[in-house]
């Protein structure tokens, strides 16, 4: 289950060190999401970056989704993800 996570959220997650991962997640069709895993509230939960509308927000490059996390002042661990490879045709 994953929360939606703003600018202004990711900051004070930052500021009181409840982030424990920052991951990018490269995507089939390309672009980036940023999912941020933190303590308290329940295990497991993941928040995705989100535009001011709400819906996920998607990064053209890797570059633009860590600037994301230096805007915001994360300096922790940060995992990339990147999608299983299609198999191959036989």
């Amino acid at each position: 289950m994953h929360q939606h996570l703003t600018l202004d959220i990711l900051r004070i997650l930052t500021m009181t060190g409840a982030v424990e991962c920052a991951k990018l997640l490269r995507l089939r069709d390309g672009g980036w999401v940023i999912t941020i895993d933190h303590t308290g509230g329940k295990r497991g939960v993941g928040r995705e970056f989100c535009t001011a509308r709400g819906g996920i927000r998607i990064f053209k490059t890797s570059d633009a989704a860590l600037g994301i996390l230096e805007e915001a002042g994360y300096t922790g661990r940060i995992e990339c993800v990147l999608p299983e490879p299609e198999a191959m045709a036989a």
